[in-house]
């Protein structure tokens, strides 16, 4: 039983992992080509993340918002839940590491 607990978790980690590389690459696509990448970029913070803090925000775009209704539909409120550690009151900057 333990190998595959390890094997889940092993999983689990990687699927974090490509998350936030899309959201790496995100910021490079829309930094280019919008001149804009104040949102995406963070190397160790989830797209789930910047959805849940562009929600809170209420600048999502109509394919965010579309995106978020999906996610929350698989996983009840789970953009807000994986917000990670932001300055409060400030979803325009990027999360800060502690």
């Amino acid at each position: 039983m333990g190998r595959f607990a390890s094997l889940g978790q092993g999983l689990w980690n990687i699927l974090v992992s490509v998350d936030q590389l899309g959201n790496v690459l995100l910021g490079a696509v829309i930094g280019v080509a919008l001149g804009d990448s104040k949102w995406y970029g963070e190397p160790d913070e989830t797209i789930s993340s910047v959805l849940g803090r562009k929600t809170q925000a209420q600048v999502a775009n109509l394919p965010e918002r579309g995106l978020v209704k999906f996610l929350d539909w698989l996983d009840k409120d789970h953009v807000m839940e994986a917000i990670e550690d932001c300055p409060p009151n400030n979803a325009m900057l990027r999360c800060e590491r502690r």
